[in-house]
């Protein structure tokens, strides 16, 4: 009993000193960060020449339970991931049908950091992703530092499951994990409105990304009221490729299985079925 209990108590002492770490980096990134942006004092705008995949802003009009979200995302991609037919769509959806939230990650650079985005699902097996990622103009690709320097504005990508994650796992054939988040219902109803409302606030105050405090897992964080989505300010947020063992913590995911297993079971189907079939997004998460 008592090694167990020193063996918790060092567990204990080196999530501190990863947290400390994390806060420690992070203090002194954005100290050197205000300085470099108080140097460039660049200002958001809308008016750029974007890349396709960036070109246009959702917008979001609310209809007492229905929300009419135009702008979604639904592009198709040839086999090199290359963008074939860019195509956005106005979409209908009803509050009271919202069944639950996924929370997605794409794991890269050795599973560290990653690209996280949302998943909202409606009855009939309709879903919605929300994907925050950094706008970039014609000629430009993204990178940390760019991130750090106002050289990317935000944006909210309001998208098909075919297209944010289809594109990467059946595609590009990259790693994918989707779960399902443990949240009651109001609370992701008025986090999905939330999204909206601010996915509206872009349009007429634009942005900027950062790499550190507005990126594609902080600005989920930031806003939630799901406590699962609470903890904004953990090492795991920053470096997405650990959220699973943060989900876990909160019990925000699958406990019945270890945080590892639960990485595991969460990988997305690229098997299953073909991105064009009608049952992607069940497939995808072996639902059918």
């Amino acid at each position: 009993m008592f090694k167990n209990h020193t063996k918790d108590f060092w567990q204990m002492i080196r999530s501190r000193k990863r947290q400390a770490l994390y806060i420690a980096v992070v203090s002194i990134l954005l100290a050197a960060d205000l300085s470099i942006g108080a140097a460039l004092n660049r200002q958001p705008s809308n008016e750029r020449h974007w890349k396709t995949e960036h070109d246009r802003l959702a917008s979001v009009e609310f209809d007492g339970e229905q929300v009419i979200v135009k702008g979604v995302r639904n592009f198709t991609y040839d086999e090199s991931g290359a963008i074939k037919d860019a195509k956005y769509e106005t979409r209908i959806y009803d509050l009271t049908q919202l069944q639950g939230l996924w929370f997605g990650v794409q794991p890269f650079l050795s599973d560290i950091l990653g690209h996280s985005f949302l998943s909202f699902e409606f009855e009939n097996d309709v879903f919605l992703v929300l994907s925050v990622e950094a706008r970039q103009e014609v000629g430009e690709a993204y990178s940390v530092l760019g991130g750090m320097m106002a050289e990317f504005e935000l944006i909210y990508v309001w998208a098909d499951e075919r297209d944010v994650i289809g594109v990467r796992s059946h595609i590009l054939d990259l790693d994918v994990h989707l779960y399902e988040i443990n949240a009651p219902l109001p609370d992701i109803r008025s986090y999905l409105i939330r999204q909206l409302m601010r996915t509206n606030d872009l349009i007429v105050n634009p942005d900027f990304y950062h790499t550190l405090t507005q990126n594609c897992t902080t600005s989920l964080f930031e806003m939630s009221n799901v406590p699962a989505l609470t903890r904004y300010f953990d090492y795991r947020v920053l470096f997405p490729g650990y959220a699973h063992r943060l989900l876990h913590e909160l019990e925000a995911i699958d406990t019945s299985v270890s945080a590892e297993a639960a990485y595991e079971n969460a990988r997305v189907n690229n098997q299953s079925a073909n991105i064009n079939d009608a049952s992607f997004s069940t497939s995808i998460r072996n639902l059918r």
